[in-house]
């Protein structure tokens, strides 16, 4: 037989409800009880970076800075004229030795004439005794005893005598080589036009038409030829003063004047040749010696000039690190176009208008910068006096260095 069920349809409907809710009181008292757990140690809090002992710099704007450019030269006469002999000949005599002084005009070297001067000697003749007939016939004129026509015959003979004694006299005179009245561009001269720095033939030598002679150079003034960078020819002027080294003569410096600036670069370098004038009264500077040429290029103000080891190089700018007492902040700064003397470089704007740059009184850090980031706890462990000077000259420190052996983290 079967199992015998109640009567009482209410009393198991309730039975059948309560089970499903006591299930769902329990499950409900267990996340209450879960949540009420403390928390575990996996959700540990992120560990800060370490501070870095750092160095800063206040930064102070310089208000004039003069930006200087130095070039090497070589050193080249003023002028240099070589002189040949205009006709060949046997040489006779030489009037000069290498380094004497030449005044204008002067008898250089002189070729064996022997055949010139007899012909000259014979054209003077001739264009004597033309003259002479032609002031007899002048008289004989006068007392009726010659013609019109007897005399102007005589005239013409005695112009064509004269003419081919002048030119028997010139061939003669070539055989003399002389100093010039002047040298070509030359500056003003007393006394001299230069000095003998060559005599490339010996007495009895014989030499052709159109051989040097005689080389003369003109060091009273002398050139020094520079190439000038592309990227700085803007900033040079002809007449510009500059200063110009001499190594060879205990770096003796000496003023000159830019003479002159080539329109067209070499294709090769991309520099333009220019020449400077240099006063040479003493002679000591002479041709082929290096020196060093020194010319303003610009002149800056309100410049901000850093250290250029406490740059960080970015793709496109640089980035620098300042203080304010606790903590790094990044800055950016531009380079291109900057100024660079000896370790310092100029600190100019940020391309990116939306970057933040350097300003006066910024403590920019010029130690340990390499090892922050932005928003980096520091320690300011040393405190940099002074500045790049418009001079030129470097920082100086006024604290020694004595943190330079300890660790920089800590």
């Amino acid at each position: 037989m079967g199992e015998k069920r109640s009567g009482n349809p209410v009393l198991g409907f309730c039975r059948r409800a309560v089970k499903p809710l006591v299930v769902l009181m329990v499950g409900a008292a267990a996340v209450l009880a879960l949540s009420l757990l403390p928390e575990t140690a996996d959700e540990s809090p992120a560990v800060e970076a370490p501070v870095v002992n750092v160095a800063v710099l206040e930064l102070q704007p310089i208000a004039r800075l003069e930006d200087r450019l130095t070039l090497k030269g070589v050193v080249a006469p003023w002028a240099t004229v070589s002189l040949s002999a205009e006709t060949s000949g046997r040489v006779e005599r030489i009037t000069v030795l290498e380094g004497d002084g030449v005044e204008p005009g002067r008898p250089l070297v002189y070729l064996d004439n022997d055949l010139l001067q007899a012909t000259y000697d014979q054209a003077l003749a001739q264009a004597e005794l033309d003259a002479r007939e032609v002031k007899r016939l002048e008289s004989a004129l006068a007392g009726g005893a010659a013609t019109e026509m007897e005399l102007d015959q005589a005239q013409s003979a005695a112009a064509v005598s004269k003419a081919a004694m002048q030119r028997a006299l010139a061939e003669l005179n070539r055989a003399v080589i002389r100093a010039p009245d002047a040298v070509y561009n030359a500056p003003d001269h007393v006394g001299t036009i230069g000095r003998v720095n060559d005599v490339p033939v010996e007495l009895g030598q014989y030499v052709q038409a159109g051989r040097p002679v005689v080389e003369i150079v003109d060091t009273s003034t002398v050139r020094v030829f520079v190439d000038v960078p592309e990227l700085d020819i803007r900033y040079i002027q002809t007449g510009q003063d500059v200063d110009v080294r001499v190594e060879a003569l205990d770096d003796r410096q000496v003023a000159g004047t830019i003479h002159f600036i080539s329109a067209v670069a070499d294709p090769a370098t991309r520099t333009f040749r220019a020449e400077v004038k240099v006063p040479n009264g003493d002679g000591d500077i002479r041709p082929g010696m290096f020196v060093q040429v020194r010319l303003l290029r610009r002149v800056l103000d309100d410049v901000l000039m850093i250290p250029l080891d406490a740059v960080i190089p970015l793709e496109t700018d640089y980035e620098v690190y300042v203080s304010d007492g606790q903590r790094a902040h990044r800055r950016i700064v531009s380079l291109r176009g900057a100024l660079i003397q000896g370790q310092y470089v100029e600190a100019r704007p940020p391309t990116d208008p939306g970057a933040e740059g350097l300003r006066p009184g910024d403590d920019l850090i010029v130690e340990g910068q390499r090892l922050l980031g932005d928003g980096q706890r520091i320690r300011v462990r040393e405190s940099v006096t002074g500045q790049l000077n418009a001079g030129g000259a470097a920082a100086t420190r006024a604290a020694a260095e004595q943190e330079r052996g300890e660790d920089v983290h800590q």
